[in-house]
């Protein structure tokens, strides 16, 4: 059997931006937009607690990936809102770290079947 083939995803697809990635997509169906914490926009800082900043696009995706039904802990940076609302003046004057455990997936059994290029996890 193909090695490639065990490789289990949460849905998420990310871009290099600057030294942190940011969270780009979410397939839908998948453990990263089911969790309903992340946001497009945030930035990924840590991976299983080691910190992630200013390392290349492919070892964060060697850093995510992993066998279907093994957890994962992401930790997201969010901005601070920067429009005229609640929850900016309340909540998000600073930037926000908070993370999340997720359980990864066998994309062939979801019903969304992701994308293989740009996906990193």
């Amino acid at each position: 059997a193909d090695p490639g083939s065990q490789s289990g995803t949460i849905g998420l697809v990310l871009d290099a931006a600057g030294r942190l990635p940011v969270v780009r997509e979410m397939r839908p169906g998948f453990p990263a937009a089911n969790n309903g914490f992340i946001h497009l926009g945030d930035f990924l800082t840590q991976v299983d607690g080691a910190s992630i900043e200013g390392r290349s696009f492919a070892d964060v995706h060697t850093r995510i990936k992993g066998l279907p039904h093994s957890k994962i802990s992401l930790t997201f940076m969010r901005a601070p809102k920067q429009q005229n609302g609640l929850h900016s003046a309340l909540h998000l004057s600073q930037p926000r770290l908070f993370m999340v455990t997720l359980t990864r997936v066998d994309p062939r059994n979801q019903r969304h079947a992701p994308e293989v290029h740009r996906m990193l996890a």
